[in-house]
């Protein structure tokens, strides 16, 4: 017996061993998030104006990076009103608020649904722990696959012009050779009671809006979205029914900005 080849044998297992778990672990990592990273999501946006938001919710898979078949899809975005239109109206909306003004403690224990039109979901493994009003309510709630809005980066001058960013969610999430992970689900909690009333659909609006922004945090200690510096030229075809948006992003109207 040649111990030579035996040992080299064994090395080889172990070396294909370790390569297999090391890309295992990868593929997870690269799942494990909601939020879509590329080269470009770069800039650290600190606040985020909440009346220069507008959402991209496509029905179509997004494209790889490398694929250039579908150049004719265009860029359709919608203002949050639009997208949680079903929520914002008024009689709907009275049970939303009525629901989460009348909670005096307890969690919101959402899913991330990763589909080409994400959502979130009350959690049914955990559904005897939820508030009751929300399964009548609030059971799942919408996303855009991408947001565009207007914001600042860390050390920006108050009175300065906003910037342009966009950030998306990733259809891919707990996924590796199309097979879904159970167990790397993401959940995102809404906890309660509210820091204050809901009076009005605005109220409700501007709630939906920082829940979003929050499932996008990604500083534990302090708010932070990973975002890509939107062209001028993207981001006025993607506000171009929002007749003030040059003057907010001039500062020569007063934002409500988050947080």
């Amino acid at each position: 017996m040649n111990w030579t080849n035996v040992m080299k044998s064994k090395f080889f297992c172990l070396k294909l061993c370790f390569s297999v778990l090391v890309l295992s672990w990868f593929q997870l990592a690269c799942v494990s998030s909601h939020i879509k990273v590329t080269a470009v999501t770069t800039k650290q946006v600190k606040a985020v104006a909440l009346t220069a938001i507008q959402f991209n919710r496509p029905d179509y898979e997004p494209a790889d990076q490398d694929d250039f078949t579908h150049q004719a899809r265009n860029l359709n975005c919608v203002p949050p009103e639009q997208l949680w239109s079903e929520f914002l109206e008024p009689s709907h909306a009275k049970l939303i608020m009525n629901c989460l003004n009348s909670l005096e403690s307890g969690v919101g224990r959402y899913l991330y649904i990763p589909k080409t039109q994400p959502y979130l979901e009350l959690n049914a493994d955990v559904i005897k722990r939820q508030p009751e009003c929300l399964l009548k309510t609030l059971k799942t709630i919408p996303l855009p696959r991408e947001i565009y809005f207007l914001g600042k980066e860390a050390g920006t001058e108050p009175e300065s012009e906003l910037e342009c960013y966009s950030a998306s969610f990733s259809t891919k999430t707990n996924r590796v050779l199309d097979a879904e992970l159970r167990y790397a689900r993401i959940n995102v909690n809404f906890e309660f009671p509210l820091s204050r009333k809901l009076m009005n659909e605005k109220d409700l609006q501007i709630w939906l809006e920082t829940k979003l922004l929050g499932i996008l945090n990604q500083n534990e200690n302090d708010f932070m979205i990973r975002a890509s510096l939107v062209p001028d030229l993207t981001c006025t075809q993607c506000f171009k029914n929002d007749a003030l948006f040059l003057d907010k992003k001039k500062h020569k109207l007063n934002s409500v900005e988050w947080p």
